[in-house]
């Protein structure tokens, strides 16, 4: 769950660098949210996600991240 998460923040940090306008084309829906909302409920849903499997029977446990790597989406602390 949290590698997916971690993809998740590379992918939106990817489409928000792109020049404005770059992912708007005439097949997109009438109404399309913002990259910003598409990216913070991604992360909602991924923090929910991440929660669930971390209290599933037989999940392994984890620590609060401190030794781990230091990028936020894989430590812990920062969900």
């Amino acid at each position: 769950m949290r590698y997916q998460a971690w993809a998740n923040e590379l992918v939106f940090a990817a489409l928000a660098r792109l020049p404005e306008g770059a992912l708007t084309s005439p097949r997109n829906p009438v109404h399309c949210p913002p990259l910003a909302d598409l990216a913070t409920a991604q992360r909602e849903m991924d923090r929910w996600y991440v929660d669930y499997a971390e209290r599933l029977p037989g999940a392994a446990p984890h620590s609060s991240g401190t030794e781990r790597s230091a990028e936020p989406w894989l430590r812990s602390d920062t969900w």
